[in-house]
């Protein structure tokens, strides 16, 4: 695996970073692009080939292509608010849908050996009380979960016409921080629970409420599947490793078969913290599920993964140290 260049869309974003430093922990090349629309310009690695600008200039994806061999593509960049979807539809269509596009159809035509990994989401599927399957319904309850399904199917037909290796992973709630390399969660708009949580604690510059107490679970609050996104890293990095087997195209679930409450999780946070947090509720936002649990089963025998860092206590005290440190 040495030496092959892998391509990194949204690279200066909270997942994208995290990826890049396990890809060159695993001695890859990383040649990344972002626009910085929703996250900054700071805890760039020198040793990335960084780019500035966006995935749907088709002339700086001709420059990237022809200036760069690349194996693989990590592809994360997008919009990723459910709620903001619902409000602001057109602007996620553009953005997740349309530049992705653009993107992928440069790639066909000008890296057409590069393997694609897509960075999908629990969005895309009808939600139910219990863990869910690959082979679910889909039937996204918010727009944002609908562009992603979107660029799923245009996967699958450009894999048909075109051979396009490409793999989808679904994964569940994103969280936790690398803290010793300080990695963590810090979008210019933030909506996550655990880092509003975590900054609301440390420094108390932001209003902290909880989006509605009415949904159909135990303790009235949401109830989310939440994995360390250095587990999410380290799955794309056995999705490659499938794809260069000739593994078949499809999609995996990434999550840990447990679910925790919003309640949970201020509970988790406050022994952690040692701190007590009041809770403020407001209403529930549209597009936002009762319960969404995975089944990880497929990642685990098929691409030989499983969460390591994704124990609650794991993912809210590597948080919680981040956010110490800003």
């Amino acid at each position: 695996m040495a030496n092959k260049k892998l391509l990194v869309t949204g690279g200066s974003g909270y997942i994208g970073l995290h990826m890049i430093d396990l890809l060159l922990a695993s001695d890859f090349e990383v040649v990344a692009i972002d626009n910085f629309s929703n996250s900054l310009a700071r805890n760039i690695d020198p040793k990335v080939t960084f780019i500035e600008g966006d995935i749907a200039d088709e002339k700086l994806l001709k420059n990237i292509f022809a200036s760069h061999k690349i194996h693989a593509v990590f592809h994360f960049a997008a919009s990723i608010e459910a709620g903001e979807s619902m409000i602001n539809p057109s602007a996620y269509y553009l953005n997740n849908v349309a530049t992705s596009l653009i993107f992928i159809n440069a790639i066909i035509r000008l890296s057409p050996k590069s393997h694609f990994i897509f960075s999908s989401s629990a969005a895309v599927y009808q939600a139910k009380s219990g863990m869910i399957l690959e082979s679910d319904k889909k039937n996204p309850a918010s727009v944002y979960g609908k562009t992603k399904l979107i660029i799923e199917e245009v996967l699958s037909d450009c894999y048909r016409a075109h051979n396009l290796s490409y793999g989808i992973l679904r994964y569940f709630n994103a969280c936790g921080a690398n803290w010793q390399k300080n990695l963590g969660e810090n979008r210019k708009v933030e909506s996550h629970l655990i880092p509003l949580l975590m900054r609301f604690l440390n420094r108390q510059d932001i209003e902290f409420f909880v989006n509605g107490n009415d949904y159909q679970t135990l303790d009235g609050t949401c109830v989310r599947d939440y994995v360390h996104v250095k587990d999410i890293c380290g799955a794309h990095l056995k999705m490659l490793n499938y794809l260069e087997r000739g593994g078949a195209q499809r999609s995996f679930n990434i999550g840990t078969g447990k679910g925790f409450s919003v309640l949970e999780i201020i509970k988790k946070a406050e022994e952690i913290s040692a701190k007590k947090i009041p809770i403020n509720y407001k209403k529930r936002r549209e597009g936002d599920a009762n319960s969404l649990i995975a089944c990880a089963d497929l990642a685990k025998s098929l691409l030989g993964w499983k969460p390591e860092f994704s124990g609650l206590d794991e993912i809210i005290s590597s948080a919680w140290k981040w956010e110490k440190l800003q």
